[in-house]
């Protein structure tokens, strides 16, 4: 009989918070993270999840440039000696735009936003296998799609083959597409449908583990085509949406998912997919 599969522990915030998942990956000897929390709250009820498992924390692996997956390593780590790892356009965009979301959400959030951020301390091309915990983890780069640059962290040695997707796929919500990416993320599903074992099982930024990798990138094609489609006939080439279009677009994607979590990422996100469009029409 061979070593038995690592455990993974997934921690899921409410859906003020986004509905995120982190997960900790226990090896024999110590434990790897998989993103953070966006709260403070969060971040350290995260924190006592790892400290329940009696095992140091060798390293965090980060799978996009989103606050809602970093902002919570700064309660998780407290030694500057366990490496934070990142590929160099999430290190750099983190790097870039912090300060601003900082700016913005403190005086909303208050003291559940972090007072500094931890970035990462180590960057690792795409490719490059990383070894922590006895265990092995690859990162593929799959580039822009959901924000900015896209990372998915491979679990070697399991079968069923686990795979850390971030936020490519979501499952019981709406997505985040404020980022105005729409076509590229499209781009990015196809791209990982190429690349990823058809036997894998996804964890998810948002949302439970699926299989059938296949049908799960393709579901979430779907939906993007959907939204696209709605957004454009809303909008009518305008760069934005008004309150009634956007109250139509909720409704009209409310019905084509069957009710999904975070209606508000919809409202959020509507204007910058309608500039997407826009700007994509007059290109």
């Amino acid at each position: 009989m061979g070593p038995l599969p690592p455990m993974i522990h997934a921690y899921r915030s409410a859906e003020q918070a986004l509905c995120v998942n982190s997960f900790l990956v226990e090896g024999e000897q110590a434990v790897v993270a998989i993103d953070a929390p966006m709260f403070v709250s969060d971040a350290r009820a995260y924190r006592a999840r790892l400290d329940a498992l009696r095992k140091p924390l060798a390293g965090v692996l980060i799978t996009h440039p989103h606050p809602d997956h970093y902002n919570g390593v700064a309660e998780l780590v407290d030694d500057d000696q366990v490496p934070i790892i990142a590929l160099p356009d999430v290190d750099q965009e983190i790097r870039a735009r912090d300060p601003e979301k900082r700016a913005r959400w403190v005086p909303v959030f208050g003291d559940e936003w972090p007072k500094s951020a931890r970035y990462p301390n180590r960057v690792v091309p795409a490719g490059a296998a990383v070894e922590l915990a006895g265990l092995r983890f690859t990162p593929v780069d799959l580039g822009p799609g959901e924000s900015v640059s896209e990372t998915i962290w491979v679990l070697e040695g399991p079968r069923p083959p686990i795979v850390f997707v971030g936020d490519l796929v979501f499952e019981g919500t709406h997505p985040y597409i404020g980022d105005g990416m729409t076509a590229a993320w499209i781009d990015a599903l196809t791209r990982a449908q190429e690349t990823l074992d058809p036997a894998a099982v996804l964890y998810l930024g948002h949302g439970s583990p699926v299989g059938l990798p296949s049908s799960v990138l393709q579901e979430q094609k779907r939906y993007l085509l959907m939204i696209r489609e709605v957004v454009r006939r809303l909008a009518q080439g305008a760069t934005e949406l008004s309150a009634e279009q956007k109250k139509q677009l909720v409704e009209t994607m409310t019905t084509y998912t069957g009710g999904a979590r975070m209606t508000y990422l919809l409202e959020w996100g509507s204007d910058a997919l309608a500039a997407e469009l826009a700007h994509a029409v007059g290109g």
